[in-house]
């Protein structure tokens, strides 16, 4: 299952990062390896975050994503759940 085009819903964040430019260049790395992703403006924090371009409608949807895609080894790290 892939994510879906909705804006609401359950994400997949890959990472998060103070340099825009370190965060496209993982967005771009997982493009490359077909994982649609994009880089969210600065929160609060002032972290960008990459996460899946769509959402899923529930967090188990998300949590067997991220696994499925971690395990085939298309991440190096096991990507976190957000809303």
């Amino acid at each position: 299952v892939l994510p879906g085009p909705r804006v609401e819903g359950y994400r997949v964040q890959f990472g998060a990062f103070r340099d825009r430019g370190n965060a496209a260049r993982l967005a771009g790395e997982l493009g490359s390896r077909n994982i649609h992703a994009e880089v969210l403006p600065a929160d609060r924090h002032g972290l960008h975050r990459v996460v899946t371009y769509g959402a899923f409608g529930d967090a188990d949807s998300a949590r067997r994503w991220a696994g499925e895609v971690t395990a085939a080894g298309l991440v190096c790290e096991r990507p976190t759940v957000v809303r």
